[in-house]
């Protein structure tokens, strides 16, 4: 009777440290697994992250270097052809173009683009002194234009110092108009500005006609264009496609615009046709490019 009272509990203990053994064993295992897809996924990212962005890069290189030099003579007296803008080989809702992927039997690849340049630069490294001076001026403007936001909404880390006047939202404009020419003043240039777009894109043509409109000195003129641009040349790259498992799969980026403008005495890695960025979205719930939208 003792023999069997000793052995039950030796039994049981047996039995708990084989069951825990094989429990670690299996989450081991598990683990091990989870570890190698992560690397698989990481792997498979890179490979179509990589092939995504030269696709895109082909693509906008290819827009940005159509213009009128490379079409038919013009005839003498006849008005040039406007040259075409990203915005002219845009579809509904941004698209661009759609991608199919070798050997892939899933949906193509949708690609959309977003102007970007409509924010602040925030980041001030390798900008010159007087550059520096402006962009630190419109930063410095923010809070006081900026009511039930926060400011930093209206700033971006990428990109030139310039600020697309097509996209700007009117905090933005305000900001850099106040910085440069005073409360009042820089007030009226940022509506103006907000009237000539909604008449239509605004180009250098219009946005030199706003200036002489608001009455902008020759100086503050050429602070004005170090901060302001009618030719945007960054953008944001949205991908999206079908998953393994049949979900969405996002990735986005910001780029510039090989040939459109000259990058400035900036970060090497701004020079145009670079991409600056590229990541995966893993919270698709949000509207494409959400937090580069300023509108």
């Amino acid at each position: 009777m003792n023999r069997r009272a000793f052995a039950l509990p030796l039994v049981l203990t047996f039995v708990i440290i084989g069951t825990l053994i094989l429990a670690m064993v299996l989450e081991r295992f598990s683990g091990q697994r989870a570890t190698i897809q992560r690397q698989l996924d990481t792997y498979q990212d890179h490979h179509v992250a990589r092939g995504l962005r030269e696709a895109v890069d082909a693509w906008l290189g290819a827009a940005a270097t159509e213009t009128p030099a490379n079409s038919s003579p013009i005839a003498s007296g006849s008005t040039p052809p406007t040259p075409k803008t990203i915005e002219d080989y845009l579809g509904q809702d941004n698209h661009a173009f759609d991608l199919t992927l070798a050997g892939s039997s899933t949906r193509p690849v949708s690609i959309y683009l977003f102007e970007a340049q409509g924010k602040l630069l925030a980041d001030f490294t390798g900008l010159s002194p007087t550059e520096l001076q402006l962009a630190a001026g419109a930063v410095a403007m923010l809070p006081d234009v900026v009511t039930g936001r926060d400011p930093k909404a209206f700033l971006r880390k990428e990109g030139p110092l310039q600020v697309s006047v097509r996209s700007a939202p009117q905090e933005v404009l305000e900001a850099i108009g106040r910085s440069v020419l005073g409360q009042n003043k820089g007030s009226d240039l940022a509506q103006e500005i907000l009237r000539a777009r909604q008449l239509g894109v605004i180009d250098t043509t219009k946005l030199n006609e706003v200036y002489q409109k608001v009455g902008v000195a020759p100086e503050d003129m050429t602070r004005l264009q170090s901060l302001l641009s009618a030719s945007p040349w960054l953008w944001l790259v949205v991908a999206e496609m079908e998953g393994s498992d049949g979900d969405l799969v996002r990735y986005q980026g910001l780029t510039t615009v090989r040939g459109a403008a000259r990058a400035s005495n900036r970060q090497s890695n701004n020079r145009p046709g670079q991409f600056l960025t590229w990541e995966r979205v893993f919270d698709i719930t949000q509207p494409r490019g959400a937090e580069y939208r300023t509108r």
